[in-house]
């Protein structure tokens, strides 16, 4: 999976500002976090603890389905979402690869140093240094895994300029830090249906109104009943004007035991798997969901669509 998003590719054309300033020391008594649960039919739960504050010229960016990221004058740093128990080393070869190949098609001339253990307040952190170079501008890249709670590591990838690379441990420990800390201060911890438990399954990702597999994705928007279907359906007539060549598929759907209008199509890209999308509009009371299951078609006759599973059950129509 590719830890970068496309973001970095801009980022990193941006010209040099300032460095970002030093990370304010956090309270030794935070308050206590507070949990409170957001949606009717399908809600997500949500855990919040003070965050520490973001040191003036940097930004935080949440939003993104695959990093944590963190903007400091001329640094950039990512800490993916998806953490992991155990590192092997061939998780640490592909996502260096990954971090490698990103900066080449960006049209950069890459040369890996060495791979590097460094002791800080963060952590043990396993850093690889990339050096970049392309017409007269150059970035470095420290690459790896880094401590993310008892048991737990994350992706870290440390973007400095030339200037800050003599003391790289203390400037990638100082913005690891602060992204554990924002990264923590907010998170999605549960899921529920209707009031019940949903269990997450293992190796997929929780976000505010989705669930992310390693080839599925479940989404889902909840409205008002009262919105007309032809206000519901406006998404779906540009999804489907915008690929012509989409194949409607005979798929039937359930949602909570009971049938529900859905439509579905098969979609053929040049270089990627075949896609399934389908979108069903089940109405419960005063809330009216979008629900939309997208996984990569796959060879197995009973393919498993993970995120979905826990929601819609896809019956094929003879």
């Amino acid at each position: 999976m590719n830890i970068l998003p496309s973001s970095l590719l801009l980022s990193l054309l941006a010209p040099l500002l300032s460095a970002c300033t030093a990370v304010p020391t956090t309270p030794d008594a935070p308050p206590a976090p507070t949990i409170e649960r957001t949606g009717t039919v399908i809600q997500t739960e949500r855990r919040t603890t003070a965050a520490p504050v973001l040191p003036a010229g940097c930004t935080f960016t949440q939003d993104d389905p695959i990093s944590y990221i963190l903007t400091c004058g001329p640094t950039l740093s990512f800490l993916a979402r998806v953490q992991v128990a155990e590192v092997t080393p061939v998780m640490v070869e592909s996502q260096e690869g990954s971090v490698e190949r990103t900066l080449q098609q960006a049209g950069w001339t890459v040369r890996r140093g060495e791979r590097v253990e460094v002791t800080a307040d963060a952590g043990t952190l396993g850093l690889r240094h990339f050096r970049a170079e392309r017409d007269d501008e150059s970035i470095n890249a420290f690459a790896g895994y880094a401590p993310s709670g008892p048991q737990n590591h994350r992706f870290f990838t440390c973007f400095l300029p030339d200037e800050l690379v003599p003391r790289w441990p203390a400037e990638c420990a100082t913005r690891l830090r602060l992204l554990r800390g924002l990264a923590n201060a907010n998170q999605v911890t549960g899921l529920y249906l209707q009031g019940e438990p949903v269990e997450i399954p293992e190796g997929c990702l929780l976000m505010e109104k989705n669930l992310r597999c390693e080839n599925n994705t479940f989404t889902w928007t909840e409205h008002p009943s009262t919105i007309s279907r032809h206000d519901l359906e406006f998404h779906e007539r540009d999804f489907v004007a915008s690929f012509p060549d989409a194949l409607p598929l005979p798929l039937s759907c359930e949602f909570l035991g009971e049938p529900v209008d859905c439509s579905s199509w098969r979609l053929d890209k040049e270089g990627y798997l075949p896609q399934l999308v389908l979108i069903a509009y089940p109405t419960l009371g005063d809330t009216t969901l979008q629900l939309t299951c997208e996984a990569a078609i796959t060879d197995e006759a009973n393919q498993p669509l993970p995120a979905c599973e826990p929601f819609l059950k896809l019956t094929r129509e003879e």
